[in-house]
């Protein structure tokens, strides 16, 4: 028997305390899960010690802080018979401890929002727009007949547009951690779902790598992302470095939602900090049905009347040999296919021009992240090849408040040597002002020198499948100048589809439809371009190629049906 008891406290004292309770566990658990984090990343090596404090501050886990509340609770109410819980009951049951507990939660909060680091001078804002599956031949200002991208086209005048821009991958998860880091995706690490003799596991990028948002960030910049393609969420590590992330998990959801949610929250800016938006819209997506007028442009080029419905199990029985298209189904998905651009056009045009009026000091990026296959070389979908109708994607930049100088001579360029989704990062910074830390991690370069001074320059540009399972396949490649032509190499890689390992070579100079695999006649280019990979660090053994995995328990049964609904997988027989 204790010698000096603590008074069993009153019900309302018990209730004090489980409030105190809860604010002290989401204390605790957001400090474990950042903690966590810095382990990983090198914040303070790159020179950007205050993302510690914004992750600190985005880890409020409010579904296992509720329960440990109630545990809290449920320990205030019925074991007061123990001193240990009798104690802590009488000390955090009264409004000082509740006043301590939840100064302590929102502590983070209020030192990263006191704390954060000012932006340069006349910094601009950046709107970071990416368009999923958008093939750079059928867009209208790039020499497609069909004006698909009129609206656009018409902004395009006053940017650089790149003619030939090759993006690293052929589907969207890896791309946009490309576009995020500079890096291709077997250094990135956000590739496919991967089977495993212990199960599917789902591959996130590594958190050790800076993402554009986090150097924004660490210089002031206000960041926010809006998108609903469920491999772009913060589970896959895309939430590096965004105060908001919007993710939006109806995956059936229009253009017009996406942008209003990324207008109300430039709306809601005060103006005293540059902000970074980045919108990531679907609407070119499978299964290809723009609206009807008035609402969309859905009839206009497809007269066909087909109830064809592309989706992933369609496109999996194509790849397995069970059905064969029409020269009819070929045309009715090409003309479903524009219209869905058209119909992107009339939703997007509008809101950049919009933003670009309001906030004149401001970057603007407009890219695709991957195309689509329509059977160009008897394959259907994305992800399973790498020809030019998946990597040659759109690529258009506006320069903000430096247009009128020549810093940047952006308006009205026109880029026709090669480029890469690498470089976007890169020019991004360059034209916000910024000479970022991470900047001898990157593998891309700021466009800006060859906008102004080489704008015929061929870069060399790298590509992969993105990983190993299904949709990607183990495809490698580059598409570089030698000896004074433009040649594309892929090689195929062992996997559990192909046992040899095999290369094809294609004269992009004389063979731009990639009809023509010349491997055999010129053996000194394969070489040449396979050991410029090797020497660039673009090559990655596909046994190597492993990124940050989790188990399918850990993603939440939204994700995986969304996943399903875009062509990812078939998760119920894992």
């Amino acid at each position: 028997m204790d010698a000096h008891p603590e008074p069993t406290p009153g019900y309302a004292r018990r209730i004090l305390a489980a409030l105190s309770g809860l604010m002290f566990t989401l204390f605790v658990m957001g400090l474990a899960a950042a903690f966590k984090e810095i382990a990983v990343q090198d914040w303070d090596g790159q020179g950007s010690g205050w993302l510690k404090l914004q992750y600190w501050a985005q880890q409020v886990p409010w579904k296992e802080g509720i329960a440990g509340g109630g545990a809290a609770l449920v320990a205030a109410l019925a074991l007061q018979r123990i001193t240990l819980v009798r104690w802590a009951t009488n000390f955090f049951g009264s409004a000082r401890g509740l006043i301590l507990c939840t100064a302590l939660v929102l502590s983070p909060c209020v030192v990263a929002t006191l704390s954060r680091p000012s932006a340069p001078p006349s910094a601009p804002n950046v709107l970071f727009v990416l368009v999923d599956t958008v093939r750079a031949d059928h867009v209208s200002f790039l020499g497609y007949e069909r004006e698909t991208w009129p609206e656009l086209g018409r902004l395009a005048e006053s940017g650089a547009v790149f003619e030939r821009a090759l993006t690293q991958a052929p589907w969207t998860k890896p791309t946009v951690a490309t576009l995020f880091t500079s890096l291709v995706p077997s250094k990135h690490g956000a590739m496919s779902h991967m089977p495993m003799e212990s199960g599917r596991r789902f591959v996130a990028m590594g958190r050790e790598h800076r993402t554009l948002a986090e150097s924004l960030a660490a210089n002031g910049w206000e960041t926010a992302a809006v998108a609903h393609n469920a491999n772009i969420q913060p589970v896959y590590g895309f939430g590096q470095g965004f105060d908001d992330f919007h993710f939006i998990e109806d995956w059936n959801l229009r253009a017009p939602t996406m942008i209003n949610v990324a207008r109300d929250w430039i709306g809601e800016r005060d103006g005293d900090r540059p902000w970074f938006m980045y919108l990531h819209l679907t609407d070119p997506h499978y299964p290809y049905d723009a609206p009807p007028a008035p609402d969309g442009p859905g009839g206009m080029w497809d007269k066909s009347g087909s109830d064809f419905v592309l989706n992933y199990e369609v496109i999996k029985g194509f790849h397995d040999g069970e059905w064969e298209p029409t020269a009819e189904l070929r045309q009715h998905l090409y003309d479903a296919y524009d219209e869905e651009l058209l119909y992107t056009d009339q939703q997007l045009a509008p809101f950049m021009e919009q933003v670009m009026k309001e906030h004149p000091n401001t970057v603007v990026v407009l890219v695709g992240d991957h195309g689509d296959e329509l059977w160009e070389h008897d394959s259907l979908g994305h992800g399973h090849v790498v020809y030019d109708e998946l990597v040659h994607v759109p690529l258009v930049m506006w320069g903000a408040y430096a247009l009128t100088t020549e810093k940047t001579a952006l308006p009205g360029s026109r880029v026709s040597g090669q480029v890469r989704l690498l470089d976007v990062s890169p020019t991004l910074l360059d034209l916000c002002g910024l000479t970022d830390p991470n900047t001898g991690a990157y593998m891309g370069e700021s466009l800006l020198a060859m906008i102004r001074n080489d704008p015929t320059r061929n870069l060399p540009a790298p590509f992969e499948t993105g990983g190993d399972g299904e949709p990607p396949w183990q495809l490698r490649g580059i598409s570089a100048q030698h000896g004074g032509q433009l040649w594309k190499l892929i090689r195929q890689e062992h996997d559990f589809r192909h046992q040899e390992v095999g290369s094809k070579l294609f004269n992009l100079s004389t063979d731009p439809l990639e009809l023509n695999d010349v491997a055999a006649d010129n053996p000194e280019v394969v070489e040449a371009l396979f050991s410029l990979m090797q020497a660039r660090g673009w090559y990655t053994k596909p046994e190597d190629m492993v990124g940050e995995l989790f188990n399918a328990d850990q993603v939440d049964s939204n994700t995986l049906q969304n996943l399903h609904d875009i062509g990812y997988g078939d998760f119920d027989d894992e």
